[in-house]
């Protein structure tokens, strides 16, 4: 996809490990991984930055199981906000903002 011109591509996938076991291997886990052609690695460590943050934002505004808010959350884009890897949000018009450079 890189080749074929798109700048920024990701992916999120469940992943297997077939034989390793201990207690910081997990059999099953989910991934993510991303691609943005022309970064350098400054760029890519605060796109892994944002994204940390943005995922404690989530969880530490996420309601406890049973709280019927979490449902309302789920079916009015609450969550993360919209925020996407690089610290870009979505306004919810489907236009990404992007933050000020630093």
């Amino acid at each position: 996809m890189l080749a074929a011109g798109h700048e920024r591509i990701y992916q999120v996938c469940k992943c297997f490990r077939a034989g390793e076991h201990g207690p910081h291997h997990a059999s099953e886990f989910t991934m993510i991984e991303w691609y943005r052609a022309f970064a350098e690695l400054d760029d890519i460590a605060r796109d892994t930055e944002h994204l940390v943050a943005a995922v404690v934002r989530a969880l530490a505004a996420a309601p406890t199981r049973g709280d019927t808010a979490s449902d309302d959350a789920a079916t009015s884009g609450g969550g993360m906000g919209g925020a996407g890897i690089g610290g870009e949000r979505s306004d919810g018009s489907g236009t990404e903002v992007r933050p000020r450079r630093r």
